[in-house]
């Protein structure tokens, strides 16, 4: 028993491993073009949802530059809780 591997450390580097082989790619919330940039849904910004979209980008930039100023987190930030 004293030779055979520790099934537990196995384990834990099998999770760690699957988490990053098995995540969809990474999205930036906002684009690295801009917040104008990859919206969702056609007619440009023209569409009631985009506009909100971009409300939402413009908010979220305002909220990671007051956090930490000196620090560009910007495009850090995931597009889903997935990544």
């Amino acid at each position: 028993m004293a030779y055979l591997p520790n099934t537990e450390t196995i384990g834990e580097a099998v999770n760690f491993y699957f988490t990053f082989v098995f995540s969809p790619p990474y999205e930036p919330l906002i684009p690295l073009g801009g917040i104008e940039e990859d919206l969702f849904f056609p007619n440009g910004t023209q569409d009631p949802r985009n506009q909100a979209l971009i409300q939402f980008r413009s908010d979220m930039l305002t909220l990671i530059q007051g956090y930490d100023p000196e620090t560009p987190q910007r495009f850090q930030w995931p597009l889903s809780i997935e990544t």
